[in-house]
């Protein structure tokens, strides 16, 4: 099955910088068959660089990133790992 590992576990690498990352890492991990294996990237290309050596399954990603932004990090993961699910976001503040 798409986005599970061989062991039934779904892994997960969140690509934010924000404070929140935290708090959503410790709800995705409340998830009997999820965990989170990196979270709180300071850059797109670390981004990236997690994302090639962990392989998550699910990579959860904003789009505004310094040094590389989340649309362009996306891009090369997916040429390294075509076979995770990838989701992007981003927050607008006024």
């Amino acid at each position: 099955m798409p986005g599970r590992s061989r062991t039934g576990t779904v892994s997960i690498l969140i690509a934010d910088d924000s404070a929140c990352v935290a708090v959503s890492a410790l709800l995705l991990e409340t998830q009997p068959k999820w965990k989170v294996v990196g979270e709180k990237n300071n850059s797109g290309r670390d981004a990236v660089e997690k994302a090639t050596a962990l392989r998550p399954d699910v990579r959860s990603s904003i789009i505004s990133m310094p040094g590389l932004n989340g649309l362009d990090a996306a891009s090369l993961i997916f040429k390294a790992a075509p076979k995770h699910v990838s989701t992007l976001a981003d927050l607008l503040f006024g």
